[in-house]
């Protein structure tokens, strides 16, 4: 009988050491779902960035779609603990919708520590004037949890550096213009689904608007203006729109036809935002050595050889296409620059100068 025992029970023993290896196994394939924590965060993700928001019922649809087989009544019970701790909202009473209010930021996890804080707060000062109005929407939650950290989180440190690092502009800055939020919608919108835009849009100098029937084939910010580069229907040429001059847009309908052999960087590389004025030049320009000493810490590409030509003077040799651009530049330094050639140049710039001193006389 001894015997009979002490060979059940190491059998039974045996059975509980093999059970005893499978939990592991089980709970990783559940995790996500079993896991309370793993829920509610996932409950977290699912809530929308902004109104009108989804129902509790979606959100339950999308736990069950990721493979966590919850009741409704789960997710309701989710839902009103994360609403006590995080910045969620909910509108209506009978089916109410859920979204993100952003009291004091968007809930980031991993938690901003200082120093990401600090990199996203210089990314507000100094990339937000540049992002179109619903870029600027949609990020700053995380503009305003950054702020949220460094005011709750402030030392001597923190506050020292963020009074020593400041980014000025090298050119006189203008602000940007206000670009109707509903027409930016349209547009990005547009170029994403593949849809044609129509534009009411107001020429530069026209006193009226006219109507423009889009195919959008690509956005460009440059500087402070955001374009619109796309052709009107029916039109073989690539226009381009600057959007804070567009009074509404809607779709047209219609599929977007955009030309099959159309790339944006090869558009923007022929320099039609240079505003080409003639062909490639050698420009030759004299200056002496201390203006010379900003390009050459800053070249303006790399075919400039800038080579010494007596009295503290040197010569800039570089290779460059003649565009408006580049002839503002050069009117930019004044009598501190000489352009020796090409004579197109130099004829375009005498020309400017007597108009200049004809003006002045008259006054």
């Amino acid at each position: 009988m001894a015997k009979k025992k002490t060979k059940a029970t190491s059998k039974k023993a045996g059975k509980k050491k093999r059970v005893s290896a499978r939990p592991t196994r089980v709970a990783k394939k559940k995790i996500g779902y079993d896991d309370s924590a793993l829920r509610l965060i996932a409950t977290l993700q699912y809530i929308p960035t902004e109104a009108p928001g989804v129902t509790t019922a979606q959100i339950n649809e999308m736990h069950n779609q990721h493979g966590g087989e919850i009741s409704l009544r789960t997710t309701q019970r989710d839902l009103n603990s994360l609403e006590k701790i995080f910045d969620i909202k909910k509108s209506g009473k009978k089916s109410p919708r859920w979204y993100w209010e952003y009291k004091q930021g968007i809930a980031v996890i991993p938690a901003h520590d200082q120093f990401s804080a600090l990199t996203w707060n210089l990314l507000e000062q100094y990339l937000e004037p540049l992002l179109p109005w619903p870029m600027r929407s949609s990020i700053s939650p995380h503009f305003a949890t950054a702020r949220h950290v460094l005011e709750q989180g402030s030392t001597p440190r923190l506050d020292r550096w963020r009074s020593s690092v400041r980014i000025i502009p090298s050119n006189l800055q203008l602000r940007q213009p206000r670009v109707e939020e509903s027409v930016t919608r349209i547009v990005y919108e547009g170029i994403w689904h593949g849809e044609q835009i129509t534009l009411h849009y107001r020429k530069r100098g026209a006193d009226s608007t006219g109507r423009y029937d889009i195919d959008p084939c690509g956005i460009v910010v440059r500087g402070n203006i955001v374009y619109l580069v796309g052709r009107v229907h029916r039109r073989d040429t690539i226009q381009q729109f600057a959007l804070h001059r567009a009074e509404s847009a809607a779709f047209s309908g219609r599929e977007a036809d955009i030309p099959e052999d159309f790339d944006l960087d090869e558009y923007i590389r022929e320099g039609n935002f240079n505003y080409v004025q003639g062909e490639e030049v050698d420009l030759v320009l004299r200056m002496d050595n201390y203006v010379a000493q900003h390009l050459v810490e800053c070249p303006i590409n790399e075919t400039q050889q800038v080579v010494p030509a007596g009295d503290n003077e040197c010569e800039v040799h570089v290779r460059v296409v003649d565009t408006q651009q580049l002839r503002w530049w050069l009117q930019g330094y004044g009598s501190r620059l000489r352009v020796l050639a090409p004579d197109s140049l130099k004829s375009w710039l005498r020309e400017e100068i007597e108009t200049l001193q004809d003006y002045y006389a008259r006054e």
